[in-house]
């Protein structure tokens, strides 16, 4: 046979195999390309804004000048002006306690706290920051910084807090919550892990209070957190008991004067009495608006995501819901209560696994709208005391929770 007669029977046979779908055999499937996995911590220190300084905090350091204490002389400038009498809190003269740093810093400042397990309650007495002057408080690089108590900021504008492990403690856990944001401005807080609470949340997400005297809208506006962020945090272990349906890993009530919310890429894990996330409030001004909930990895809850009374425009997709903990006739993955004023509560895209019912709606809510949802067997691998939970089906782990590509 001539050479161009072996060439027109090749083609010929090509035709064939196309015609009746007997293609040659398919290379290997790439693997999915997957975002890290959670992790707790800080690689590389926070710029100060113009103006700004740093402030270190050590368990070597001292919040002690000569007959007072240097929060006092800081704040009123001694270590400027007097420094033999009131060292500036730098690197080489650190302050014993993160409350301390917490409350002589101004916008545009740095807290950096090393290494170690501080046992306080924080939050009481900090400033705003500002949008050119945020004001950041963060663990030191490559360190492992405790705070074993509470961690409460009201009215925190511009504050980003990152790299630090907020763990429960029977002597300086006040309240309901061992993290409490209170209204703010563009804060932030990622990269940090909460563990072991006993009260209604590991993270409370509400208005400050003190802000409102006579109720006006422009009190509450200024109240209500505003353009907040949640990302990248190992958020676990409720362990709060009494009441089933009660205790969660981070309940947002953020009131409806709230905007700009966003919850995205954390773990949340271990909310047996509750849910991963509760977006409402303990009345209808109190329900949660404008809030975007995506890429979450969410397991071992009574709930995933819950939302009541008035919240609106919330906006959920790409979240892992998984593995089912403790559940009754009353839980599901996605589901509302109470929400008869409710509207715009959107779930799209979410996977769904080893939940005894996906949704519920309690009788009489406007109904919300669930599109696109996966209910698949979905392996989990990792540990959530170690903030390793994950996916093991890579092509499930690309599109949905902390690792998903999106």
């Amino acid at each position: 046979m001539s050479k161009r007669a072996r060439t027109l029977a090749a083609a010929a046979l090509l035709a064939l195999t196309v015609t009746f779908g007997c293609a040659a055999p398919a290379t290997a499937a790439t693997t999915p390309k997957l975002g890290p996995v959670t992790s707790v911590g800080t690689t590389s220190l926070a710029k100060p804004a113009p103006g700004g300084r740093y402030i270190y905090v050590a368990k070597t350091g001292t919040d002690k000048a000569f007959n007072t204490d240097r929060r006092s002389c800081i704040n009123i400038g001694w270590e400027a002006t007097r420094p033999e009498r009131c060292q500036a809190p730098d690197a080489s003269h650190p302050l014993a306690t993160i409350s301390y740093g917490v409350q002589v810093a101004k916008p545009g400042d740095v807290i950096v706290v090393r290494a170690g397990t501080y046992k306080e309650a924080v939050g009481y007495g900090a400033r705003p920051g500002t949008a050119s002057k945020p004001i950041v408080l963060q663990a030191a690089p490559k360190e492992t910084v405790t705070l074993a108590g509470q961690f409460y900021l009201k009215s925190g504008d511009y504050w980003t807090i990152t790299g630090i492990h907020f763990k429960y403690d029977a002597v300086h856990t006040k309240g309901e919550q061992v993290v409490a944001m209170f209204g703010g401005r563009g804060w932030k807080f990622t990269r940090n892990e909460i563990a072991g609470g006993r009260g209604y949340a590991n993270l409370m997400i509400r208005e400050d209070a003190t802000q409102v005297v006579k109720g006006t809208t422009a009190e509450r506006t200024k109240a209500a957190p505003q353009s907040y962020t949640v990302a990248n945090n190992c958020i676990r272990e409720n362990l709060g008991k009494g009441i089933h349906g009660q205790y969660h890993d981070i309940y947002l009530q953020p009131t409806l004067y709230s905007k700009g919310g966003i919850v995205e890429r954390n773990l949340l894990a271990g909310a047996p009495e509750g849910a991963n996330i509760k977006v409402s409030g303990s009345n209808v001004t109190g329900s949660a608006n404008d809030v975007i909930i995506r890429y979450n990895t969410m397991a071992y809850a009574g709930t995933g995501i819950v939302s009541g009374l008035a919240s609106q425009n919330i906006n959920s997709y790409g979240n892992a819901i998984l593995a089912q903990r403790n559940g009754t006739k009353y839980d599901a993955a996605m589901k509302t209560y109470d929400a008869a004023k409710t509207k715009n509560i959107v779930f799209t895209s979410n996977l769904v696994s080893g939940y005894a019912i996906t949704k519920i709606q309690s009788p009489g809510d406007k109904l919300m709208v669930t599109e696109s949802t996966a209910v698949k067997k979905a392996a989990l691998t990792g540990s959530y005391s170690g903030c390793t939970v994950r996916l093991v089906d890579p092509a499930l782990a690309s599109k949905y929770g902390v690792q998903a590509v999106g």
